[in-house]
């Protein structure tokens, strides 16, 4: 769509996306070269831990 004329805002407004990550795929010379998505993080590399469930009930957090 970029090659075609179409602006940045309106491909992110069609794809619904955000603009700066259109463009940095209409700048890319191919996909591959696109932007590359983060591994998610766990949470025990984040330093966290899982909070029970029960324990959100109860108002503790």
């Amino acid at each position: 769509m970029y090659d075609q004329g179409v602006a940045i805002q309106v491909i992110a407004e069609r794809l619904r996306m955000d603009r700066k990550t259109v463009g940095k795929y209409a700048h890319a010379a191919t996909v591959e070269d696109g932007p590359v998505p983060a591994a998610p993080a766990s949470l025990a590399a984040a330093g966290m831990r899982r909070v029970p469930q029960h324990a959100l009930a109860g108002g503790m957090y």
